[in-house]
């Protein structure tokens, strides 16, 4: 497992946060090679969400 760490202002953790909670895994198809790999993509964007969510940036 890797741990990491990014330093984010107000803005643009609010942006992420809206970014992965609009993502939907047909748009991460386009950018994979393969349907594994939109696969792990998809399940390192809900843990980025997760993440986000369980530090407060949450959006609605």
């Amino acid at each position: 497992m890797t741990k990491i760490s990014v330093e984010l202002n107000d803005a643009e953790t609010a942006a992420l946060a809206q970014m992965t909670k609009r993502m939907i895994i047909e748009w991460v198809r386009n950018f994979a090679a393969s349907e594994e790999e939109a696969q792990e993509m998809w399940s390192a964007l809900c843990a980025v969400r997760r993440s986000l969510a369980r530090t407060g940036w949450a959006p609605r």
